[in-house]
């Protein structure tokens, strides 16, 4: 690199805000408490010599030096001796002590890509010079021939074209998924994005991604791009075969490009046969460290060797680049929603709620939100566990995400607690769809081994009205108490927040009485 790469560190010390900015070339930037090292730290739990950030071929790289309480890079340990990739953004712990990292500069591989395609348009460039003196030599000798090599001339230079056109969508892709780590709220929402732009450089029909989840212990399939046999119940033999290949390769770490019908066929996942239909298949683990986070999975169905212009360089190029991305985005994923149920968490809740809070004062729109509890949760965890209360909470989760409308926010306040924001919907559509949610929840089919579980929740629901002001608290405790309102009527109901002093009381009072009826 001709120039260093620039690094901002921001850290808390007592009540104290502290920040550097320091420059990494070729020599390693050093970490402790010792006076000596570039970045020193006075927390008693950061070592003398506690780690150090290098640049490696592979890219920006931390190395816990041996401390005595560790090094955590977004929350993952660092083993002794072992380094790790960091992202553009990241946040360290020394010890007790967090410093949040944010890179100035683009990343090594971006450059060292950009840099290769350069001397490779330079070298062809050389070429087609070298042939054109030749030809002007040849012309002058033999006119016959200018014609043919006129004609070879032009494409060459058509063929130079349309690989600087490659290069250069190539470069964009790079640039437009650094911009999208900025831009998106999680890893979801950068995965679907990013997957249609890499399908459109890559020249691909069809793609997916697929991740591990951990607590469920098997994988899920996230983007899917033009592949909606992926989102299925029940899968189309091609759809299975895909799933098995990407499953292979997140397993063996193994970036796969097969261009021929020929190579497909005599590929072999156990005794499964390749079904017909697929021509060209990308297959592009992407690790982090030790971690392989996800799988890119891209497909062409009619087109043989769709793959076979992509450059190797690039190739890993954008595996390195998405993956630093992805990691990046999966740490924002889970600062911003619940671990065990995947709706959005308090703090990210309280504010989204806050923002329409202030757009419905601002523009005059409805908003509305419903709270809601479930009954008897203590019991359901007492009776039969805390497994089977977690999966009582995930399923509402996933009943909450799949009845909310795109404009809607779904959230868990914590324990049984869960919050759904609407907006651009009055207070008697918000009732109603409170009651839908109510019906929804009643029919949910849960069972602890063979024992059925009844599952039903008191909802509160609360309008937006101007004495709150943009106070998420307080638009949550209105909320809350019409929730209290339904346990105290006898659970398993609807009631509608009362405000105080509202001009509208009698049809407030009126919609209170008529959504507080109990229902078996």
């Amino acid at each position: 690199m001709s120039e260093p790469l620039v690094l901002d560190l921001f850290w808390r010390e007592a009540d104290e805000h502290k920040s550097v900015r320091l420059e990494l070339d070729h020599q390693p930037l050093t970490i402790g408490r010792a006076p000596g090292n570039q970045l020193v730290l006075e927390d008693a739990s950061v070592s003398r010599q506690h780690a150090e950030i290098m640049l490696t071929p592979q890219g920006v790289m931390i190395k816990d030096a041996g401390s005595r309480f560790g090094t955590l890079l977004d929350q993952q340990i660092l083993l002794p001796g072992k380094a790790m990739l960091l992202p553009k953004a990241a946040e360290l712990q020394f010890g007790t002590q967090k410093v949040q990292l944010k890179m100035l500069q683009d990343e090594v591989q971006e450059q060292e890509f950009a840099i290769w395609a350069l001397h490779e348009l330079q070298q062809k460039f050389e070429h087609i010079q070298q042939q054109t003196l030749l030809a002007l030599h040849q012309v002058s000798q033999d006119p016959a021939r200018l014609a043919l090599h006129q004609h070879e001339l032009q494409q060459h230079f058509t063929s130079i074209m349309q690989q600087a056109d490659t290069w250069s969508a190539q470069n964009t892709l790079l640039q437009q998924l650094n911009t999208l780590l900025n831009q998106t709220q999680g890893h979801q929402d950068l995965l679907q994005q990013a997957v249609p732009l890499i399908a459109d450089v890559l020249g691909a029909e069809r793609g997916f991604v697929l991740m591990f989840a951990p607590r469920e212990q098997r994988f899920q399939s996230y983007a899917a791009y033009q592949y909606n046999a992926i989102c299925q119940p029940e899968l189309t033999e091609q759809t299975e075969f895909s799933l098995l290949l990407a499953r292979h390769c997140y397993q063996q770490r193994e970036l796969m490009v097969i261009d021929q019908l020929a190579q497909i066929s005599e590929f072999r996942l156990g005794t499964k046969p390749v079904p017909p239909g697929l021509h060209s298949l990308l297959v592009l683990p992407l690790i982090y460290g030790d971690e392989v986070l996800a799988v890119l999975y891209l497909d062409h169905q009619s087109q043989h060797c769709a793959f076979s212009a992509v450059q190797h360089t690039f190739l890993r190029t954008l595996q390195q680049q998405l993956a630093l991305a992805l990691k990046s985005a999966i740490s924002l994923s889970r600062a911003l929603t619940d671990d065990l149920t995947g709706v959005y968490s308090r703090n990210m809740m309280e504010e989204q709620i806050t923002i329409a809070m202030e757009q419905a004062k601002r523009y005059g729109h409805p908003c509305s939100l419903i709270f809601l509890d479930i009954d008897n949760f203590k019991q359901i965890n007492d009776q039969h566990g805390h497994l089977v209360g977690d999966e009582v909470l995930k399923r509402l989760g996933r009943l909450l995400q799949d009845l909310a409308r795109t404009s809607d926010v779904v959230g868990r306040l914590g324990g049984e607690e869960f919050v759904l924001l609407v907006t651009g919907t009055a207070l008697e559509g918000a009732i109603s769809y409170a009651e839908r949610i109510r019906q929804d929840i009643v029919r949910l089919q849960l069972k602890a081994g063979t024992t059925p579980i009844a599952v039903t929740a008191s909802i509160g629901v609360a309008g937006y009205h101007l004495p709150l002001h943009n106070l998420a608290y307080r638009f949550i405790e209105c909320a809350d108490q019409a929730m209290y309102q339904a346990k105290h009527l006898g659970k398993n109901r609807v009631c509608v927040y009362q405000p105080k002093h509202d001009p509208q009381q009698d049809t407030a009072l009126d919609l209170l009485r008529l959504s507080s009826q109990h229902y078996q």
